[in-house]
């Protein structure tokens, strides 16, 4: 008798993810396979239409191995805000994000929990977190 297939056939072509990288933090857009991030509690309000064009709930997915991120690695879930300033959207955190040459980005999850790094720590480590992950780029391709 055939063994029954393991991996179920993907039937259309994923899309490319859009991501942010930041000193190891991976940030994304909210998508369906990410609803797990969200406390069921605030799913309804997190999938209402979005109040300004471009907005978008964004996402701390998963945080990589590094130096820079140590005591984070089990952080994860929608985040509200960088350094005191609302994100609205992946790419208005990546712009938030590279205005910050030096001092603490400060990363409040919605849950209330806090990530603290030093910025010049985090730009001084990506090219070893991006060469250990094999990563390209801090952000996908549509956000540069």
């Amino acid at each position: 008798m055939p063994q029954p297939e393991l991996l179920l056939v993907c039937k259309q072509p994923l899309p490319k993810p859009s991501y942010l990288i930041v000193g190891g933090l991976v940030f994304v857009p909210l998508m369906s396979p990410y609803e797990a991030l969200i406390p069921r509690r605030k799913l309804d309000d997190v999938l209402k239409k979005p109040s300004t064009d471009g907005a978008q709930i964004v996402c701390l997915l998963m945080i990589l191995r590094a130096e820079v991120n140590v005591g984070y690695e089990e952080q994860v879930g929608q985040l509200a805000s960088l350094n005191g300033e609302p994100v609205k959207s992946l790419r208005g955190l990546k712009e938030q994000v590279e205005a910050i040459e030096t001092g603490p980005l400060c990363f409040r999850l919605d849950s209330g929990e806090m990530i603290v790094m030093d910025s010049a720590k985090c730009w001084q480590s990506e090219a070893h977190i991006f060469r250990n992950h094999r990563i390209t780029s801090r952000a996908s391709s549509d956000l540069v």
